[in-house]
């Protein structure tokens, strides 16, 4: 087998198992069983306890966790080839490098009287959610500024989106 098919194999494989990763963690989150309807007390001390913002973030977690156990098996795996292995190693770094973005954003913005925010920074762009009445263009220009610095994105790639 050439060394060129080889390295495709891989890299076929690695995308393969990256993706049967996130599905088996899609198939796990649709198969749950059902839980029993709480009664109208709890659902609003569950309501209350526990923000669309924060089920966001902790399901971000948890897929970045899953995702990150598949790359670092991969990158442990001596059959693979060595590309393989340092590409696996590289989404690793990136997906450290941007979940510690995210944090720092999101910890800033609380700092600046922001309860609830949420960010997500990909390689191009990034998005971020406050919980606000009003977004006043001063707090919007302090975002913008805030996301622009820790990221090295422009501004035209950075999106604000205020929830009430």
């Amino acid at each position: 087998m050439s060394d060129k098919t080889r390295r495709y194999r891989n890299l076929v494989t690695l995308a393969a198992t990256v993706l049967l990763t996130a599905l088996c963690f899609v198939s796990v989150m649709i198969s749950e069983k059902p839980v029993e309807e709480p009664d109208a007390e709890t659902t609003a001390i569950l309501v209350s306890a526990r923000s669309d913002i924060e089920e966001f973030i902790l399901e971000r977690e948890q897929l970045r966790a899953a995702e990150i156990q598949s790359l670092k098996e991969i990158s442990a795996n001596e059959n693979a080839q060595s590309e393989v292995r340092l590409a696996a190693q590289r989404r690793i770094m990136d997906i450290y490098a941007r979940a510690e973005q995210e944090m720092n954003i999101e910890g800033v913005l609380r700092a600046r009287g922001f309860d609830e925010a949420l960010a997500t920074v990909s390689e191009d762009c990034a998005n971020i959610l406050v919980r606000t009445e009003a977004l006043s263009q001063a707090d919007a220009d302090i975002i913008l500024e805030l996301v622009c610095r820790e990221t090295g994105l422009i501004g035209g790639n950075i999106k604000i989106i205020p929830l009430n």
